[in-house]
């Protein structure tokens, strides 16, 4: 999928719509990226899978706690109106989660003495490909 496309509200919406009621519950939220992470952790196993589905409920709970802040009427649904409040909120999330593992990259390498190319294809996280939007 292009990242652009899913970065246009519009688009977004009627990827995560399932219903078609032009609004998003959380669940159908949740099973998007269910979708996603399925398609994402095929080639996975063991540990690496293991790893893998950890940090998908937390992003889930990271994106649970999103959908609630972008809700701002409170009806448990994100509309066309609240929805770029969350596309904002979850592409701020993979900007920190990138950050962040730009960081812990460097670290390593510092303590390992690295040259600072890894091959982390298969590593888990947000910067690893597997981002909100």
């Amino acid at each position: 999928e292009d990242d652009q496309d899913e970065d246009d509200p519009h688009t977004f919406m009627n990827e995560a719509d399932s219903d078609h009621d032009g609004r998003i519950s959380l669940q159908e939220l949740h099973r998007m990226i269910d979708g996603e992470s399925a398609e994402n952790a095929e080639d996975l196993e063991g540990e690496k899978l293991a790893a893998f589905q950890k940090e998908a409920e937390a992003r889930k709970s990271l994106l649970g706690d999103m959908f609630a802040k972008a809700d701002a009427d409170k009806d448990s649904f994100v509309d066309a109106k609240e929805l770029p409040s969350l596309l904002q909120a979850m592409e701020d999330a993979d900007a920190q989660a990138e950050e962040h593992e730009d960081e812990v990259e460097e670290e390593e390498n510092e303590i390992e003495g690295g040259d600072g190319e890894e091959d982390d294809e298969d590593a888990p996280g947000l910067a690893k490909g597997k981002s909100f939007v």
